[in-house]
């Protein structure tokens, strides 16, 4: 439960990073780019502890570097979605990705099926529901644009999909190498996409986005060491909903504390169905 544990504080704490960087206006986008370098340094400095450099086989190498592709693509198909269609309808849809891991372990791994489990799950997906904050919709939506929905729906389950892959098919002592190659591909790319796109590099996004990258890198690492417990064996199901719904209960909290920010009655019924559906996943 401890790499667990440390892979929401993670994720908690690359969203607030993210939230209190855009809210003093800068750039998304550059925020993230500036993470993976230090990713990457943090995932070299952890393979170094551990023994240094495994020579990494052809189905690793294309893990990783595929990771490194679909993380910040995911992330620029998440900004057009926004602009195209909606922050209401785009958030609406991204809450629908915990399925794609769910199912991925349920039919594709086999893993046992329990009634508390169900009834667990179930709970989840309604806490990831619940717990989205509500935007008001906007004024336009490009209906050309909508087929982008389902495709990041895709995408954004694929990312949360992409540990599980390695732990399941990948090679162990490869680990350290994996998460390596994804955070040197997604930064190459991302700044790529910054420079190409000419968007202003401000210090203070770079600096937001320098911070983050330790707890990034400590996101997937941890959620990888979790999948190796003995205690979650055959439970990746059980792995990735906790993680989503306690992120967002986590967040959600946060918001309450840091900026003061109202919370609806959904939210707080999601915070309760999010606590239930944990005690059961993990009963």
């Amino acid at each position: 439960m401890l790499y667990l544990f440390f892979a929401i504080f993670g994720s908690v704490s690359v969203g607030l990073l993210l939230k209190f960087g855009e809210q003093r206006g800068n750039d998304k986008l550059v925020m993230v780019a500036a993470n993976y370098p230090i990713a990457v340094l943090t995932g070299s400095l952890v393979l170094l502890a551990q023994g240094g450099w495994h020579q990494p086989s052809l189905f690793t190498l294309a893990l990783g570097m595929g990771g490194g592709l679909i993380w910040p693509a995911t992330l620029f198909l998440m900004t057009h979605s926004y602009q195209t269609n909606g922050v209401a309808i785009t958030s609406a849809f991204v809450r629908l990705s915990l399925v794609v891991p769910l199912t991925f372990a349920l039919v594709f791994l086999q893993e046992s099926i329990r009634l508390t489990l169900i009834g667990g799950l179930a709970l989840a997906v309604v806490a990831v529901a619940l717990l989205f904050p509500r935007n008001k919709p906007a004024a336009t939506t490009d209906s050309r644009s909508v087929w982008v929905l389902p495709i990041l729906i895709l995408m954004l389950g694929f990312v949360d999909v992409w540990s599980n892959l390695f732990h399941t098919f990948g090679n162990a002592p490869e680990k350290g190498v994996f998460l390596i190659l994804i955070f040197a591909m997604a930064a190459i790319v991302s700044w790529a996409v910054v420079l190409l796109q000419g968007r202003p590099i401000q210090r203070q996004a770079v600096l937001i986005g320098m911070v983050a990258g330790a707890p990034n890198y400590l996101i997937t690492f941890c959620l990888l060491q979790a999948l190796n417990q003995p205690l979650f064996a055959q439970r990746s199901a059980i792995v990735y909903s906790t993680f989503s719904v306690s992120t967002l209960v986590a967040l959600v909290l946060a918001g309450v504390i840091i900026w003061r920010e109202s919370v609806t009655k959904l939210q707080w019924a999601g915070a309760v169905c999010a606590v239930c559906a944990i005690l059961l996943l993990n009963g």
